[in-house]
This record gives C-alpha cells, structure tokens and sequence, in this order.
C-alpha cells in the first residue's frame, strides 16, 4: 500500500510540473520531466525495468480571432479610414499580439487606405514560434456624393438634355451665365 502512495504522490508531483509549464511558470519554455522509470513483475517473480524521460513542448498555436471583410466609402480621392481589430490567446502564454500587414507593411486600424482592395493578414505568435494567421480584405470605394475637388473644364449645353446628361453630379461654376443656349464653364464636380 505504501507502494502504491508514493507511485500516487510522484504522479500528482509530475502532474504539477506539467500544469505550471501549461500556465506559463518556468518561462513557459519545453521542459523535461524527472526520468521516470517503471517496472513490471511476472507470475514467476521475473522482473524488468525501464526508464524514460518525457519532455513538455508547446506546439500549439494560438487561437485568433477572425476579422470580416469590409467595405469602406471613401470621403475623399486620398481614400478611407479603416478600423479594424483582433485579438489572439494561447493556453500557454496568454493574450498574444496581433499584427496587421498588407504584404510585408504593417497597417494598423484607424489609418487611410488609398481606393482599391486591400489583402490584410492578421498573425499572432506565441513564446515558443507557433503562428496562427487569418485573412480579411478592406475594400475602399469612391463616395458618389464625396467632393472630388477635381478641377474640370467642360462646354455644356444650358438645357434640360444637358443636366440629364450629368444627372447625380452637381457644377459648382465659376464665370458669368448668360441666356445663350450654350457657355463654357469651369469648376468641381461635386
């Protein structure tokens, strides 16, 4: 009986090396358990032994939040602001950083991307190199009622076929309108 309780207490000591790596204690780093060793009696009272070390290694990776892909209307002809946000936990170290890229330049939330589609990778790595990684697109578009400020010269008919013409866009006109059918104006799409 004595046998089997210090069999009972070196296990639970073991299990409690094995519980302190997995919570981060000792660095967090792979550790080897004290040698083990084992042996085994047959019905004829024939005995054999074994010894063997296990060492404790953190291959997993961390679990990361995934991000949805967005789409965002850009104010002005620079692009959008963009926000964005992950977060990464791993069982052994805890809450991990998150880092943004758009192929090898990291973008953080809140700063302009220009007009287009953008490819953004969020990766989180652990203490001991184990990555996770998910993708997401940021899509800017121009914002059809966004002032362009982008200077324009342009004949227009003064009629109604013009106006129709440029439906959904407003002139700001510099120069003096006359009552000809038709004047050359210059301004800003709107």
């Amino acid at each position: 009986m004595e046998r089997l309780s210090n069999m009972a207490r070196s296990i639970l000591s073991r299990e409690n090396l094995l519980s302190q790596a997995l919570a981060g204690e000792n660095g967090g780093r792979s550790f080897r358990l004290p040698t083990l060793r084992t042996s085994a009696t047959d019905a004829n009272g024939n005995t054999a032994s074994e010894s063997f070390t296990v060492t404790v290694r953190d291959t997993t990776a961390p679990t990361l939040t995934p991000v949805a892909d967005q789409t965002d209307q850009a104010p002005t002809s620079a692009g959008a602001v963009a926000l964005f946000a992950a977060t990464a936990s791993d069982i052994v170290n805890g809450t991990v950083p998150v880092v943004f890229k758009e192929a090898n330049t990291v973008v953080h939330s809140g700063v302009t991307f220009a007009l287009g589609t953008h490819s953004i990778t969020a990766s989180a790595t652990d203490a001991h190199g184990n990555a996770a990684s998910e993708n997401f697109t940021i899509n800017v578009i121009p914002d059809p009622f966004a002032v362009s400020n982008r200077p324009i010269t342009s004949d227009v008919a003064l009629s109604t076929t013009a106006s129709a013409a440029y439906t959904g866009c407003v002139l700001t006109a510099f120069g003096k309108l006359s009552s000809s059918s038709s004047k050359s104006l210059h301004g800003f799409w709107h």
